[in-house]
């Protein structure tokens, strides 16, 4: 869903809610984009930048949208199983199957 919604594979950081906090929200809207999350975006442009399961656990932060430096860094590859036929993974990281605990695919 994610490559649906950006066009291509998607960059993800996450915190707990609590650990969020917003500087300006007078843009952010939110859309349930299915029973199990809901999606923020800028309601001005239409960028994506969360995405927030039902359960509430965690705020997902697209990191695109975080200012420099972020100091994140890549640790895994997730939904593997979902990726277009137009790109081949070709990093050396964990590769999941879903985005929170799913099985990790074995490296050949």
């Amino acid at each position: 869903m994610c490559r649906r919604t950006s066009g291509h594979f998607a960059a993800f950081t996450a915190t707990l809610p609590e650990n969020l906090i917003l500087i300006e929200s007078k843009g952010l809207r939110w859309y349930r984009s299915s029973e199990t999350a809901r999606r923020g975006f800028c309601e001005t442009c239409g960028s994506n930048l969360f995405w927030e399961p039902a359960s509430g656990e965690r705020v997902s932060i697209a990191a695109g949208t975080l200012d420099l430096p972020t100091g994140l860094e890549t640790v895994t590859d997730v939904f593997v199983e979902d990726a277009g036929d137009y790109y081949t993974i070709s990093d050396d990281l964990p590769q999941r199957t879903d985005g929170n605990h799913g099985s990790v695919i074995p490296a050949d």
